[in-house]
């Protein structure tokens, strides 16, 4: 996912809290899309509603792997 867009865009209402983000981009979107790769690596930065705790039970829930840094980390020199 991304620019070149593999999945269909997801328009929110509001304001995207960790519960929208789950229910209305992670479970119907990506998990779908992310459950047909082999060996999947799911990268997210570091916006409060990606790295809230519920999000990241959830993930864990659905064993999705996650790099341990984020996508504008200072660390990828």
């Amino acid at each position: 996912m991304g620019a070149i867009g593999y999945t269909s865009l997801v328009l929110l209402d509001g304001t995207l809290n960790s519960a929208r983000y789950i229910f209305g981009v992670l479970r119907p979107v990506a998990l779908p899309f992310i459950s047909a790769l082999r060996n999947p690596t799911f990268q997210q930065d570091n916006a409060r509603s990606y790295v809230a705790g519920i999000v990241r039970t959830f993930l864990d829930t659905e064993n999705v792997r996650l790099l341990p840094w984020s996508a504008r980390s200072p660390d990828l020199t």
